[in-house]
């Protein structure tokens, strides 16, 4: 690109930002009330349990904020998921624990919980971004305060481990069915070419 179509880029850039600014503000009002108080200061960010004082209300603000709000939303969702597929597990592991065998119904149920295990790994990584930093933070340092803090305060990482945990214990113990389910296939097969 040479310089005019950067320029002009930027400037597409700039008047986006300032319409969006305009949508903003009418959002504020709702947008304070999804964290108990966003308030305005002159000194630094900084974010307790109670507010996140920021310095100015714009999009970049708005933008980090809630990105951090959407995740610990759907950290919320996740792990009432994860929590569900252990559930389901559980359910394998006694019929397994009963009968010493698995029926059809809890091979089918072995396969839908991996899959939905190894679904909900990759959306956590690659749709919320949990292991991403925001783009807003990294390219903008004065944001990465707000960012770091409110992800302290919602835990997000911490969060994010606590479900990699149960997902890694659902992954190993469907390790060990799968590999049940495999030796004894491999075991009738072998009977089937002895006899």
């Amino acid at each position: 690109m040479n310089d005019v179509a950067v320029i002009s880029t930027i400037m597409a850039q700039i008047a986006a930002l300032n319409s969006y600014n305009k949508i903003v503000d009418e959002l504020l009002g709702n947008f304070a009330k999804i964290y108990s108080t966003v308030k305005q200061t002159e000194s630094d960010s900084h974010v307790n349990g109670d507010f996140a004082t920021i310095k100015a209300f714009n999009m970049n603000n708005v933008a980090v904020i809630s990105t951090i709000m959407a995740q610990t939303v759907a950290l919320d969702s996740y792990n009432e998921m994860v929590d569900d597929l252990l559930g389901n597990f559980a359910k394998i592991n006694f019929t397994v624990k009963q009968t010493g065998n698995f029926t059809a119904m809890e091979r089918e149920r072995l396969f839908k919980v991996v899959a939905q295990n190894n679904s909900i790994f990759i959306d956590m990584v690659s749709k919320l971004g949990l292991k991403d930093r925001s783009d807003t933070a990294w390219n903008m340092s004065q944001y990465e305060t707000v960012y770091e803090a409110m992800k302290g305060e919602f835990e997000i990482n911490g969060r994010f481990k606590h479900i990699q945990f149960k997902l890694d214990l659902i992954q190993q113990n469907a390790k060990f069915f799968l590999e049940i389910l495999h030796n004894q296939k491999t075991n009738t097969l072998e009977w089937i070419i002895i006899w």
